[in-house]
């Protein structure tokens, strides 16, 4: 049962020669996450992260309205009447992991897989970035008061990158869901040589 709870995040196996997936999902996310942490324990020590208008709060007011978006970004994928959708992905197509049977077994990835288990996945996380994010907010002040005052600011450090490090992969896994929606979901595969040649405008 707990296999079946956490199916949303199986798109996190997805892996391809490129390494885009790995480079999108992680690495990306990750230097970013760093360079915002570092520049703000250089400007100032004592950014406003846990407060009323602070980083987690501000940030939680856009997070949780995707959910929604994503829902229906889903719908629209997995009932989408177009063949295309039900074709492997051109060239070498990303490798993700399937349940059969009780089994995880890796097979290629359809179109219509490979956007389901992305926006499944993207629904997953902004949930529990808003769940994470109301409960740091809880009990931020029990925290502090809890820890010895030298070690509150690496605590604080720690929370805001894991934080911003999974928002920031959020933010480019749907910017990468959205290119292949409003782009290469309708490219063709290959140019059309009965197409008539066409002139760019003068």
């Amino acid at each position: 049962m707990l296999t079946d709870l956490l199916r949303p995040f199986s798109f996190l196996t997805i892996s391809h020669p490129t390494r885009k997936p790995l480079i999108i999902s992680w690495l990306t996310p990750a230097l970013i996450a760093a360079l915002i942490v570092g520049v703000g324990a250089l400007i100032n020590h004592s950014v406003d992260v846990f407060g009323a208008s602070g980083l987690i709060n501000r940030v939680l007011g856009f997070i949780q309205s995707l959910p929604g978006f994503y829902i229906a970004a889903l719908a629209a994928i997995a009932t989408f009447n177009n063949r295309d959708m039900l074709k492997l992905m051109p060239g070498i197509p990303p490798v993700g992991t399937v349940d059969y049977n009780g089994f995880p077994e890796r097979v290629p990835m359809t179109r219509r897989r490979f956007l389901s288990s992305m926006f499944a996945y993207l629904t997953a996380l902004s949930i529990v970035l808003t769940l994470f994010a109301v409960g740091m907010l809880a009990v931020a002040e029990p925290i502090k008061a809890a820890l010895p005052v030298a070690s509150y600011p690496f605590v604080k450090g720690a929370v805001t990158y894991f934080f911003l490090m999974f928002t920031c992969q959020m933010v480019a896994v749907t910017f990468w869901g959205l290119y292949y929606l409003g782009d290469k979901l309708h490219t063709p595969e290959t140019a059309d040589p009965s197409a008539p040649e066409t002139q760019p405008p003068q």
